[in-house]
């Protein structure tokens, strides 16, 4: 009987109990997703089997939690970012409705088309505004994963959150010791999971070094995070997991090195230098010493580790001029290429046919080039201006809500998680600009897991509402109880305008007691 409520007449009501089932199971499916997709969704070429098999399974995913957040109050942050989140799919879907030949003849960058039509003499026909479809069609397939997460993560409460943080640490953990097994196994080591791949460096569950840092050193903010926290608590057993964190942070460290990722290192240590931020934010200096110290420690140990056993390989990538690797040239044919389509670029899914017809015979090099390596102009060529505009807009919501938790006073775990989560945005936003980590679904999946950090639960958001909404309530009847025998004196405009002003200041300070009661609560 107590996981029941029988309502008035015959209907019966599902009590918190069955809906703390619900809440359970949707939690296991969710972080269970994420879990997959760091470890099977490793490649950045569209249409591999694993990859498609994520795409699949994050529709009921992007499903359910759509219609979860429907029925929730929104605050403006999550409005913003549900908004942001449904132009990602719209601009593909755009570039996909047919148009009639007198529009898109006077694109620009259609000429060849053009020229096509004339050569094989037949008429112009209706064209969408991608100029390849097939690979529009499977970039647009490819965003559902990183907004499923992005979505679902919203619909979870702090301790799920805090949960697949620890989840993501463990993927790191293990990710570790098999990349150092790939090395150890030789360059034809039948642990790399893709045939292509960089078969001299560790690569983990990964196709490419580089991404493989990426995941590292993305989870060093939360390794940090929960160090700090450890070391602020007075718990007994706090020396032991402040211990047990700092050998996570070496092996992850170790990894870095192994990895022999120029990116990953420079990037792995600001994510260190960050950490260490976090542990002297607004803190009061008899809680910020200890998690400094814990956190200083952690970066000493694990550059000593880089240097013990990933300095030979780093020193040999260092000995390379970066630009050598044709990133400089990528980026000058990329900038050509989406000159010509702008405004409208070439379509999503199109850059490897599009950018080799601007190649110079001085550009093409002995390597296949699939992607920029500037993920920032491709999102250009591909999207032209919409694309450029939608991104501009989320990094305006990213700053905002970086604001808004940096400069919030609570010091607890949740607060830490969502101030690591925007350090690791920050680095794989600024990864993007060298590389392609967010075309891989296992990076685009923790960067959306990582953007749902940075707002609050919407439980918490309905939670204080019905709190705010009882408390006015209580006001309400007592001030009607009050005031009953008075009601000569109510009718006067004095006394209503008094009344209105005391109501208003009423409701304020409800709402800062309960903002106050929700910070405590997330400590």
């Amino acid at each position: 009987m107590a996981g029941f409520r029988i309502a008035s007449g015959s209907q019966t009501e599902i009590a918190p109990r069955d809906e703390d089932w619900a809440r359970t199971i949707w939690f296991g499916l969710v972080s269970g997703y994420l879990l997959l997709a760091l470890i099977a969704g490793g490649a950045a070429r569209y249409g591999a089997s694993f990859t498609t098999a994520l795409e699949l399974l994050s529709l009921p995913v992007v499903l359910i939690a759509a219609v979860w957040i429907v029925s929730s109050p929104l605050t403006g942050t999550i409005k913003a970012g549900l908004l942001i989140c449904a132009g990602i799919p719209a601009i593909p879907l755009l570039q996909l409705i047919p148009l009639p030949p007198v529009i898109w003849t006077a694109l620009p960058g259609r000429g060849f088309v053009v020229d096509a039509f004339e050569a094989a003499k037949l008429p112009m026909s209706w064209m969408p505004l991608s100029l390849s479809p097939p690979a529009t069609l499977r970039s647009f397939l490819s965003l559902f994963p990183a907004l499923a997460i992005f979505l679902a993560t919203l619909t979870l409460g702090h301790r799920p959150r805090r949960l697949m943080t620890l989840g993501l640490i463990g993927v790191g953990l293990i990710c570790v010791p098999y990349g150092l097994a790939q090395v150890a196994s030789g360059p034809a080591s039948g642990l790399r999971l893709y045939e292509v791949t960089n078969v001299n460096s560790a690569v983990g569950f990964f196709a490419n070094r580089n991404h493989y840092a990426a995941l590292l050193y993305s989870i060093v903010p939360f390794i940090a995070a929960w160090m700090i926290h450890q070391a602020r608590s007075r718990g007994s057993g706090r020396l032991g997991w402040i211990a047990l964190m700092i050998v996570i942070y070496g092996v992850l460290i170790l990894g870095l090195g192994m990895s022999a990722s120029r990116a990953g290192i420079a990037l792995a240590m600001v994510a260190i230098f960050a950490s260490v931020l976090l542990a002297w934010w607004r803190q009061q200096p008899s809680r910020r010493n200890p998690a400094s110290r814990a956190v200083i420690m952690a970066a000493l140990i694990g550059s000593c580790v880089v240097l013990q056993f990933g300095l030979a390989s780093i020193l040999d990538r260092l000995q390379h001029d970066p630009l050598e690797d044709g990133r400089l040239t990528f980026a000058q044919v990329t900038l050509r290429a989406a000159a010509s389509v702008f405004p409208f670029g070439s379509g999503l899914g199109s850059f490897v046919p599009f950018y080799a017809m601007f190649e110079t015979p001085s550009d093409i090099s002995h390597s296949y080039v699939n992607h920029a390596h500037n993920d920032w102009l491709e999102l250009a060529l591909e999207t032209g201006l919409p694309g450029l505009i939608l991104a501009l807009l989320f990094l305006a919501w990213f700053a905002v809500a970086t604001y808004r938790i940096w400069r919030q006073s609570d010091a607890g775990i949740d607060s830490l998680l969502a101030q690591a989560a925007t350090i690791t945005v920050t680095l794989l936003l600024a990864h993007s600009l060298v590389d392609y980590p967010l075309r891989t679904t296992a990076l685009a999946c923790l960067f959306g897991f990582v953007c749902a950090l940075c707002v609050p639960p919407l439980n918490q958001i309905k939670a204080g509402t019905e709190n705010l909404s009882r408390r006015k309530t209580k006001t309400g009847n007592r001030s009607h109880k009050d005031h009953r025998s008075s009601r000569s004196v109510a009718k006067s405009p004095q006394f209503r305008l008094k009344a209105t002003i005391e109501e208003f200041v009423a409701s304020s300070s409800s709402i800062e007691d309960d903002a106050g009661s929700l910070g405590r609560r997330r400590g």
